[in-house]
């Protein structure tokens, strides 16, 4: 999402360069349904595929509603909101049932916290000047280091008798 425009810069006319803003956008789809991925889990244990089935029914349903809604309004970037809408449903409904068939302790908490700080990051990025194209990929790349910075800190939390327990065997191994 953050380096969207100069991978379009790259691999395509200058036309197209004006949809840099809703490329980043629907890369984020790419992410909410890998969730689903994972929020599956407890019906394929429970070898039950109806809610997958049901999920993506209703996301096409959302999408298709609020293509209608936003899209006159908004253009490309009410149909990028309207199918980011359509792919959270997936994940959102399916760890719900899942959880009910198979409870699995996900850190949903700390998923959404390093989702949400990306969607920033790349929302940070518009603020950038587009005057020198070394100097945007320069913040850029500051933006990038700052969130797997920030990135570490709920990691850190979430983590941190694992990662304690890792440095003690290190220590451990070098002694």
């Amino acid at each position: 999402a953050l380096f969207a425009h100069e991978v379009l810069v790259i691999f395509t006319r200058k036309e197209y360069y004006e949809a840099a803003s809703v490329a980043g956008a629907l890369s984020f789809n790419s992410i909410i349904y890998g969730f689903a991925y994972i929020a599956v889990i407890g019906c394929n244990v429970k070898k039950d595929n109806k809610p997958l089935a049901l999920s993506v029914f209703a996301a096409a349903l959302l999408t298709a509603f609020l293509y209608w809604l936003l899209v006159p309004t908004y253009g490309k970037l009410g149909a990028a909101i309207s199918s980011a809408a359509g792919y959270l449903l997936v994940p959102v409904y399916l760890f719900y049932k899942s959880q009910q068939y198979w409870f699995i302790p996900f850190r949903f908490g700390l998923a959404v916290q390093l989702f949400l700080l990306a969607i920033g990051c790349f929302l940070v990025s518009f603020l950038i000047p587009t005057g020198s194209a070394t100097l945007t990929i320069f913040w850029k790349l500051a933006i990038y280091l700052i969130y797997l910075m920030i990135a570490l800190i709920p990691i850190y939390i979430n983590y941190k008798p694992t990662i304690l327990l890792w440095i003690q065997r290190l220590k451990q191994r070098n002694h």
